[in-house]
Order: structure tokens, then C-alpha cells, then sequence
């Protein structure tokens, strides 16, 4: 049972993309990604304009037990360092 604390059930084939690039940007690029990788579903988590980035790493570090996120893409180095130091990268 110990081997499962902290593990999200999900299918093999979906990808999380925390993304804080302007969805106009990233949803295209998404889309050819799914459109390569057939069967591949991107489940996409766009920031919102209020909070930015910020909502994104605060939401990796509040998921810090149970991570969702497969990839974060992101524009800003500080909040990235800032995963990283923590180990949530």
C-alpha cells in the first residue's frame, strides 16, 4: 500500500500540461502534438490572467503530494528555480 501514497490514477495515454503561455500560443502547438501522437490526450491547465504563473507553481506546490502536472511550460526562470529547489520538477 505504501507504494501507491501520492500516485494519480489516469490512462497511459493523457499527458498534464500546466501551461502559463497564452493559450492563442499553446493550444496550436498542443494540437499538433495530439494530432502526431494519436491516441495521446493533452489535458491542458491554462493559467488565468489574474494570477499568471504564479497560480500554476503555487498549484504544483500545493499538488506537491500528489502531482498532476506532467509538464509545466512556463516563461519565468525565478518560478522555475523556485520548483526546483523544492524538488517539484
Amino acid at each position: 500500500a505504501l507504494g501507491t501514497v501520492g500516485c494519480v490514477r489516469r490512462a497511459e495515454n493523457q499527458v498534464t500540461v500546466y501551461a502559463a503561455a497564452d493559450r492563442e500560443f499553446a493550444a496550436p502547438i498542443l494540437d499538433g502534438f495530439e494530432r502526431q501522437n494519436a491516441g495521446v490526450e493533452v489535458l491542458r491547465q491554462f493559467d488565468v490572467e489574474a494570477s499568471k504563473t504564479l497560480g500554476l507553481v503555487t498549484r504544483i506546490e500545493g499538488e506537491s503530494n500528489q502531482p498532476k502536472c506532467d509538464c509545466f511550460w512556463n516563461n519565468e526562470i525565478l518560478h522555475t528555480l523556485r520548483l526546483q529547489k523544492k524538488g517539484l520538477l
